[in-house]
């Protein structure tokens, strides 16, 4: 299993708020692909992708997943440096 955690931020000024976000995945691409997308999105404030060390709902991530995860990641990376 794979999350993505961000925060989004709403209003300005005295309205300003934070909400705490979340999407997990079972697909290491489906992730990378999702965390790009959240990341460069206007409104996000951070964006982070992580593996379940221990939970009550989710298994652990494998580090075979983790490992597809960085890939995708350093793919998608590369391919905008050279566009």
């Amino acid at each position: 299993m794979i999350l993505v955690v961000w925060c989004d931020v709403k209003g300005s000024g005295p309205d300003l708020s934070v909400a705490d976000q979340w999407q997990a995945f079972e697909c290491p691409n489906d992730a990378a692909q999702f965390y790009e997308r959240i990341r460069q999105r206007p409104g996000t404030y951070n964006a982070n992708i992580c593996g379940v060390i221990e939970s009550t709902d989710y298994s652990p991530t494998p580090e075979k997943q983790a490992g597809a995860v960085r890939r995708e990641l350093t793919r998608a990376i590369t391919f905008e440096v050279t566009q």
